[in-house]
């Protein structure tokens, strides 16, 4: 769900069928229909500032920016060629760069190490691969709170080791176009981290892991350690989602028998977090996957 002013909509992808629709929520009327896009699921929608919506097209290698609430026909804003598969997606506050993680795709193992930063300044927008290191790497673009003239960084969560990578976005931007390596230095964490999210107004940095969501700031170009905030349920969560507007982080805790041919008997637990109170409230949802919110 995106919202603009009074109105909202409901954009809704069939990834299988290669099918993306805009719907009006209130009279449930298909307002946009889209039939040539293969949404990365895994990724799936990022909002923008200004009713945009992002996405990547793992069919064309791109990633889509659209207007959902223009009358025009013409509703995507821009599209420009990133690294795919797509796995996970991340905007700097203002909306202006956007980062792109790559995934496994068909493949069992992971096999793509490459990064992408989009850049929509300008007329056009300019995309910039580098290569950091496999493994279905999460993401969030941090400011940094100690300098205040300082360019935003790639804060990159790694698995197996765990670790996260902090790589300022300027330097990505001057990095050579063929793909370069590229590394920062490494935060250390848990190895079963999944599930990123980011505070911008006190640069607060989320990290789900088994023991719960681990918590950074960028502060004069190092990354500092704040406590860790519990589940307070049994299991642990693979995504967080933050509301800027109650300013909640939330999640679904999965708990029970691990094996995912098990996944019928899975508990969950709504869970949320006050990052004005620091209070923890969950309530149980009944069984089987959840799969994100």
């Amino acid at each position: 769900m995106i919202s603009e002013s009074h109105e909202s909509r409901l954009v809704v992808a069939d990834q299988k069928a290669g099918a993306l629709y805009v719907v009006d929520p209130r009279t449930c009327q298909i307002l946009r229909h889209d039939t040539e896009t293969v949404l990365a699921e895994h990724a799936g929608f990022l909002p923008l500032p200004h009713g945009r919506l992002a996405y990547i097209d793992d069919g064309a290698g791109e990633l889509v920016v659209l207007n959902v609430f223009t009358n025009s026909q013409d509703w995507r804003e821009s599209a420009v060629s990133v690294a795919i598969p797509g796995e996970h997606l991340a905007a700097s506050s203002t909306g202006r760069f956007i980062a792109v993680t790559t995934g496994l795709g068909r493949d069992w193992q992971p096999w793509s190490d490459l990064v992408t930063l989009v850049d929509r300044h300008g007329a056009r927008p300019r995309s910039r691969r580098i290569r950091t290191r496999r493994g279905e790497p999460g993401v969030v673009i941090a400011r940094d709170m100690g300098e205040a003239d300082a360019s935003p960084a790639l804060v990159i969560r790694h698995r197996e080791p765990g670790s996260l990578e902090m790589i300022g976005v300027a330097a990505v931007q001057s990095a050579d176009a063929h793909g370069p390596v590229l590394r920062g230095d490494l935060t250390e964490l848990p190895d079963d981290g999944h599930g990123d999210a980011y505070d911008p107004l006190t640069g607060m940095i989320f990290n789900a892991t088994g023991s719960g969501v681990y918590r950074h700031t960028l502060e004069n170009g190092v990354l500092v350690a704040h406590p860790t905030v519990p589940w307070n349920v049994p299991g642990r969560a693979y995504f967080v989602r933050f509301c800027p507007r109650d300013r909640c982080l939330f999640a679904v805790v999965r708990g029970g028998d691990p094996d995912p041919k098990n996944w019928q008997v899975w508990t969950n637990h709504l869970w949320r977090y006050s990052l004005d109170t620091h209070s923890i409230s969950t309530a149980p949802i009944g069984p089987g996957l959840v799969f994100r919110l």
